[in-house]
């Protein structure tokens, strides 16, 4: 199922001038027990394409505008939980900062809450099979 999406004034307009200046959006999107940290100039495209081929749903938790560079900070910052690529296990740095950032959230009727899950494993393949198959 699908949900629309809706924006405010002053969100079309942030998001125009932040298109206009060479910002970009930084996204953290969630599917299963991961998230991904990623920037678009078109962010709600980006998702979608990406849900296209994911047999998982995609849920947008953190929309930022900011400078493209903030990406790489926050791949840095958040190196202790990376999986692969611009994908990372779920942990309390990440959720602590899409908590305290939701206030400057892009769009906000777009994102979803952060769900209470368990924070996957870093020990790589030992032990996911019983984690992967864990409905909690």
């Amino acid at each position: 199922m699908t949900r629309a999406v809706t924006f405010t004034q002053a969100q079309v307009r942030r998001a125009v001038k932040a298109a206009e200046s060479g910002q970009t959006f930084i996204y953290f999107i969630q599917t299963g027990r991961f998230i991904k940290i990623g920037k678009s100039r078109h962010w709600k495209k980006r998702v979608a394409n990406m849900q296209v081929g994911s047999p998982f749903k995609i849920e947008p938790l953190l929309i930022l505008v900011a400078s493209p560079e903030l990406e790489q900070e926050l791949h840095s910052r958040f190196h202790a939980n990376h999986f692969r690529g611009e994908w990372y296990r779920i942990g309390p740095a990440i959720t602590k900062f899409i908590r305290k950032n939701r206030k400057d959230c892009a769009s906000k009727s777009s994102v979803s809450e952060l769900p209470k899950i368990k924070i996957a494993p870093k020990n790589g393949p030992a032990g996911w099979e019983d984690f992967m198959n864990d409905p909690s």
